[in-house]
């Protein structure tokens, strides 16, 4: 993740399509979750499914039109 984005006081996991092993996160380290901009619309449903089922907040982002920023929304 670039510096430029440290204000967001983020953390990111990613897990790559064939791992052996499967990640388990215990509920209560989630405030909510950011879809990123330029995520499949097939992997936001399968993550939303997931959020929903475990009452996780989802946020879906865009990227903003003026400036080099992204904006957040409902999902």
């Amino acid at each position: 993740k670039s510096n430029v984005w440290e204000y967001e006081n983020k953390d990111r996991l990613i897990v790559y399509e064939g791992a052996d092993e499967d990640v388990v996160i215990p509920n209560e380290i989630f405030e909510g979750i950011a879809l990123g901009c330029k995520m499949l619309p097939e992997m936001k449903k399968e993550i939303k499914a997931i959020a929903d089922r475990k009452n996780i907040p989802l946020a879906d982002s865009k990227m903003h039109l003026e400036k080099y920023a992204l904006q957040y929304g409902k999902y």
